[in-house]
């Protein structure tokens, strides 16, 4: 399925953050939980930490768009991670913004062209300032772990 074909926003932003992001460099694996070696590998079990965004005003950014009708959040961000499990303190991937035009339909007839009809044609009138100061200076990862935030900031 195509993932924009599932939106009704119309203005999209992918935001590739800062590949190098200091504070990421700890390890994601569980000391205390069991290993599992199957054909001579150690499977280890991870720590469950969410990676997130913080709005202008400190919000975690999902739980935001979550709330908000005009704004809607992908997350494709990705850690890179080390082979003894540690965080390498690089990120790959983006976040892709989907947000909601404000439009309205003309109260003016207008033209759509030579030897076209007239119409009322819709008008686009851009993005809600509010949203736009609320993601706007988008610059630091959230970590979180069992409901306990670590931040780190670009």
């Amino acid at each position: 399925m195509n993932l924009l074909m599932t939106t009704d926003k119309e203005i999209f932003i992918a935001y590739r953050p800062i590949e190098t992001q200091a504070g990421l460099n700890f390890s994601i694996l569980d000391p205390d939980g069991p290993v599992e070696t199957i054909d001579g590998f150690d499977y280890k079990p991870i720590i469950d930490y969410s990676f997130r965004f913080q709005t202008s005003d400190g919000q975690d950014l999902t739980t935001f768009a979550n709330a908000n009708s005009e704004l809607e959040v992908f997350d494709f961000l990705v850690p890179e991670i080390g082979l003894d499990g540690v965080l390498t303190q690089k990120v790959h991937g983006f976040y892709l913004f989907c947000l909601k035009d404000k439009s309205a339909k003309s109260s003016i007839l207008k033209s759509r062209g030579k030897n076209q009809a007239y119409s009322f044609q819709t008008e686009k009138r851009g993005v809600s300032k509010k949203l736009v100061d609320r993601i706007k200076d988008i610059s630091t990862i959230k970590i979180q772990r069992n409901r306990r935030y670590i931040t780190v900031t670009n």
